[in-house]
C-alpha cells in the first residue's frame, strides 16, 4: 500500500516497510520531515583504557542514528491500513523498515535495515495550528551513515 501527499516545496522523504518493503509512506508537501538530527555512536562492547597519560581504546563497530519530527499529519494520513501509525505498528514489532533520503532526485537510492528506537511503547503526539498531527520518531542504521545518506 502506498500513502502519499502532493510533492512541492522542501525535502521528499519516504520510509519503505513490510515483508518484502512493498508499502510506501511519503513525506511530500504539505506534509515535513523537520529538524533532522545525525550522529554515530560507538557499539557495545566498545572499550577505552586510560592508563596515566596513554589511552588505549578498541572499537567493534558503530551505530548510526537519526532523528526526525514529522509533521502536518491529517488522519487520513495517520490512520488507516496504509498511515503512518500502521508503519509505526509494523516497526514496535521488531522489524526493519528502509529509509530514503531525497525521494525525488534519487528514488531508487534508500539504506535498508533502519530500525525504530522512539516512539516504542509511549507515542508522544503532538497537535499542528491547523489541527493535524506532529511526531517525532528515532531509529538507526547498524551498518549505513544517516547523515551522509542526507546530505
Amino acid at each position: 500500500m502506498t500513502a502519499t501527499l502532493f510533492t512541492g516545496p522542501g525535502r521528499v522523504v519516504q520510509f519503505l516497510w513490510g515483508a518484502r518493503l512493498q508499502n510506501t509512506f511519503t513525506f511530500g508537501y504539505p506534509l515535513a520531515v523537520d529538524e533532522p538530527r545525525f550522529w554515530r555512536q560507538v557499539r557495545k562492547g566498545s572499550e577505552q583504557q586510560i592508563f596515566n597519560t596513554l589511552a588505549e581504546s578498541w572499537t567493534t563497530a558503530r551505530d548510526y542514528f537519526a532523528t526526525t519530527k514529522g509533521r502536518w499529519f491529517q488522519l487520513s494520513l495517520w490512520a488507516g491500513h496504509a498511515g503512518f501509525q500502521a508503519f509505526l505498528d509494523w516497526c514496535t514489532a521488531g522489524n526493519s523498515f528502509a529509509f530514503v533520503p531525497d525521494a525525488v532526485n534519487a528514488p531508487l537510492f534508500n539504506l535498508p535495515g533502519c530500525l525504530l528506537l522512539d516512539p516504542f511503547d509511549n507515542p508522544s503526539v503532538g497537535i499542528e495550528p491547523d489541527g493535524s498531527q506532529q511526531i517525532t520518531i528515532t531509529f538507526r542504521n547498524p551498518t549505513y551513515d544517516l547523515g551522509l545518506a542526507w546530505r
